[in-house]
């Protein structure tokens, strides 16, 4: 077995090798940049080493820093994780000539399938179908309309565009291109004829350096938005047993035909008609591998220490048994078109569910930056059937508390709630067909959230600059001459309350959203969590304040309030036709200069943050001025970086 094992990866899936890797007695060493110094993947491992840089270039993906951080810790293997290098050859073949052991699929196999134009004629000569296309991007004509543009090393949506006609053909293979060269390092993409209302269906194989594959069953993942997954399941529903076979034995030919050593994934996309095509095959393990452990009981990252080792697969797979679903917690912000978010999490607090998993790459006082994937987390549950892991699912999202900046958790119950997912009946452009966004709370959340604010504001004990309590046991507002009314402003609303004589502890409020009344009694908070009876009713929630903003965990909803400063706000209003920064990031391109004239819609600047591209297009017809972005320098959100006037 592999004696100290440096995991050239960050996040969930670091701290998730680590675990595996302890629990076989193999030491762990961590690589970390400058922003993830103190990072949850750092702690979880024996060892970390500095790479020192900020961004994914200067780190995660420099091969030089990594070997030498393999070399200076004594290491005697490399796993990559999934993302960064994990699929490129020139990381596998380094690894190898230093002499280490490189967890993960041969080179060769790895520039067999990594590249998808020619994973795609590798897998029509082993007779696996695939999605009519063309490797010639100036062959979308024939392709024929809609068609999808897709990088060639891609992956997890970026460097890929739904195209509807030739005239949006142009900018959108540019900007294609652009993507895939800066997340890949190649630029290079091919045309696929699109197939609406398909299914994501994928297959997780297991190849030995004997020679022989397995299938370990499918997973549905068509539950995407932007191309990019958000909750997988296994099994597939939409999948029968028949059909199972079919798909696992394609699987198979595809990984035999390169020689496939290790784990990896076989992607088909699933028609209307039940026809199924090849899409790609990643040579990693996925972000949505713990659904096949849940299914199966087999530890996917243990199977690859131990092939990397040397060790046969057992003469059996396992069993398939029961259900499990995993949502992706992401930091964005669905009502922004899923636009990510940088910050600081205040609280994280997870629940304790039977059967619940959860894979997190952050804790509380994490700092999610803008220089890496914003997915924060993954909860997983299994069940002995789809309806209760969906079920579990659900009260698991309701219960988890991430306080600081925005998530899709709202947008994850939506999808989970839905009438369509209940009875699988979505598929990979279901999300934005149908406009499932989570966005506005469920009824009484934003109340709900409004009290919890109030009774954490009575609640705090006041202090003097000592720490010392004043009048711990006088009701907060409390006068000897009369009682006084008092009010928390929140968006602007007012909640007013007014001490109860005799009744410490006790308030009258009365609620400017919904004018509803109510004596209010709370409980002395702990921590980030509060309780507070209204009417008899005891409810709670975690709460924590972030200068005038006030982030509210309750069992309805995860809502931000915002106090109304306690003197005006004087700052100078934006003036119409402002360009702003809708999240903090690097100017990628500018496409005008000032004083250009520019029709409403076209693209003015582009913005690259956590690996995305974000275009920022004329609100209006006009000219441009004021235009303050230069290309590769940093942004805040809310940052104005031109005028259309």
């Amino acid at each position: 077995m592999i004696q100290k094992l440096l995991i050239a990866n960050r996040g969930e899936i670091a701290a998730r090798i680590a675990r595996t890797a302890r629990r076989l007695g193999v030491d762990t060493v961590a690589v970390y940049s400058d922003p993830d110094a103190e990072a949850v993947h750092v702690r979880a491992c024996d060892e970390a080493i500095a790479l020192h840089g900020a961004t994914a270039a200067e780190t995660y993906l420099n091969i030089p820093k990594l070997l030498d951080a393999a070399r200076r810790a004594g290491c005697d293997a490399v796993h990559p994780g999934y993302g960064f290098l994990s699929e490129r050859a020139e990381l596998a073949q380094a690894v190898l000539d230093a002499g280490l052991i490189w967890v993960g699929p041969r080179p060769e196999s790895i520039l067999a399938m990594g590249g998808k134009v020619n994973a795609r004629a590798r897998m029509i000569a082993a007779g696996v179908p695939v999605v009519p296309g063309s490797h010639d991007p100036n062959d979308a004509d024939r392709v024929g309309y809609p068609l999808m543009i897709k990088a060639d090393a891609g992956g997890g949506g970026r460097g890929m565009r739904l195209v509807h006609s030739p005239a949006e053909v142009p900018e959108a293979l540019a900007s294609a291109q652009r993507e895939a060269l800066g997340a890949f390092g190649s630029d290079r993409v091919f045309l696929e004829r699109f197939i609406a209302r398909g299914k994501h269906i994928e297959v997780q194989i297991l190849g030995d350096t004997f020679g022989r594959v397995i299938a370990l069953y499918e997973r549905d993942c068509s539950a995407q938005r932007r191309h990019q997954k958000v909750i997988e399941e296994a099994p597939s529903p939409s999948v029968s047993p028949a059909l199972r076979e079919q798909m696992e034995a394609a699987a198979v030919r595809a990984a035999e035909a390169v020689h496939y050593v290790g784990a990896g994934t076989v992607e088909l996309l699933l028609s209307e008609d039940g026809a199924f095509y090849f899409l790609e095959m990643n040579t990693r393990i996925q972000v949505e591998h713990p659904v096949t452990e849940a299914i199966t009981g087999w530890d996917l990252v243990e199977w690859q220490l131990r092939i990397a080792s040397g060790e046969p697969l057992p003469a059996e797979r396992p069993a398939l048994s029961g259900a499990a679903i995993e949502a992706r917690l992401y930091a964005e912000d669905p009502a922004a078109q899923g636009q990510p978010q940088a910050g600081t999490i205040l609280d994280w607090s997870v629940p304790e569910i039977e059967g619940l998993r959860i894979d997190a790459g952050v804790t509380t006082g994490s700092v999610v930056s803008v220089y890496y994937d914003p997915m924060l987390a993954k909860l997983i549950v299994w069940a002995p059937t789809r309806e209760e892991a969906r079920q579990r699912l659900i009260v698991a999202l309701r219960r988890l508390s991430c306080l600081g900046l925005r998530t899709n958790k709202a947008q994850l119950l939506a999808i989970l709630r839905h009438p369509d997912f209940v009875q699988a009946r979505h598929h990979t452009r279901w999300i934005e067909a149908e406009g499932v966004t989570g966005v506005g709370e469920a009824p009484g959340a934003k109340r709900a959230a409004r009290l919890a604010a109030l009774a954490h504001t009575l609640g705090r004990p006041r202090q003097d600059e000592r720490g010392r309590a004043i009048l711990p046991k006088v009701a907060l507002g409390w006068r000897n001459s009369r009682a006084r009314d008092a009010e928390l402003l929140v968006d602007g609303q007012a909640i007013q309350w007014r001490p109860e004589p005799g009744a410490l502890g006790g308030f009258q409020v009365v609620d400017g959203l919904t004018g509803a009344t109510g004596r209010l009694v709370v409980e002395a908070p702990d921590g980030a969590a509060v309780a507070f009876r209204l009417d008899g009713h005891r409810q709670t929630a975690r709460l924590v304040r972030d200068q005038e903003r006030v982030w509210v965990h309750t069992a309805e909803a995860d809502v931000c309030l915002t106090l109304d400063p306690p003197f005006p706000d004087r700052r100078v209003s934006l003036p119409p036709g402002s360009l702003v920064a809708p999240m903090p990031g690097r100017v990628l391109r500018v496409e005008v200069a000032e004083g250009d004239a520019v029709v409403a819609g076209q693209a003015l600047i582009v913005l690259e943050a956590m690996k995305t591209e974000h275009t920022l297009r004329a609100p209006q017809d006009g000219v441009v001025g004021a235009l303050r972005a230069v290309v590769g320098a940093l942004v805040d959100a809310g940052e104005l970086l031109g005028v259309v006037g």
